[in-house]
């Protein structure tokens, strides 16, 4: 059971290859343009913005990198004060490339939520799970994903909401079992799944307390 975890969560890894890709290109190009300027300005104050752009940089990089690690690893939670708001960026950003190859429109409703202490890797896993999920419910034509994040009486109510082809009447009371999917071999499709997605989101949330509700409707779309 453990090592199909960890191969369900290294596969996701391998979705998100052509957004990190892309998100370090950014990054590096941001840092060679202003190591640059640097080098030929003579004002000490611009020399010092350079150097300042180029240190955010680095942390950006390395919080995606840390993120990536922290995911991909079997460890314990490390719980630290955070906004939630912050790896849901994150996954955002290196999955934005991703959803755009896919005909996917993004559309961000984010209000200011309190922080919370949790283990920011494994949010980004819950996250990267729904994205994935609305992605390929929404293949091959696309359509929209609208992403809402927002305080919600004591709790923190984060909502993935697409307009794809929706959970068929049949599995929609079994989702968050194992390898229950229309994706993969188990659900004869072609898009690669094995079901466990939904089920290790469902066992991160009910860790925190939280819970997970779904709408949906066959042909409509789905909310989370």
């Amino acid at each position: 059971q453990e090592q199909l975890i960890q191969t369900e969560k290294l596969a996701a890894v391998g979705t998100l290859a052509y957004g990190i890709a892309h998100e370090f290109n950014n990054i590096l190009a941001g840092m060679m343009a202003n190591a640059e300027l640097g080098l030929i300005t003579r004002e000490p104050e611009q020399v010092k913005e350079c150097f300042e752009t180029i240190v955010e940089s680095s942390q950006r990089a390395s919080s995606i990198t840390n993120n990536l690690l922290a995911f991909a690893r079997q460890k314990e939670a490390r719980k630290e004060l955070i906004d939630l708001t912050e790896p849901l960026k994150n996954v955002l950003s290196i999955t934005r490339r991703e959803l755009e190859k896919h005909n996917v429109e993004l559309i961000e409703k984010f209000k200011s939520i309190p922080k919370i202490y949790c283990d920011p890797g494994q949010f980004s896993e819950v996250f990267l799970n729904m994205i994935t999920n609305a992605r390929d419910a929404m293949h091959p034509k696309g359509g929209t994903l609208t992403v809402q994040i927002e305080p919600a009486g004591d709790n923190i109510q984060v909502v993935f909401k697409d307009t794809g082809c929706g959970i068929p009447d049949s599995i929609k009371n079994k989702i968050f079992e194992p390898f229950v999917t229309t994706k993969g071999a188990l659900g004869k499709s072609e898009i690669p799944g094995t079901g466990l997605g939904l089920f290790l989101s469902y066992g991160i949330i009910d860790g925190y307390k939280g819970k997970i509700e779904v709408d949906t409707k066959v042909g409509k779309g789905t909310k989370f």
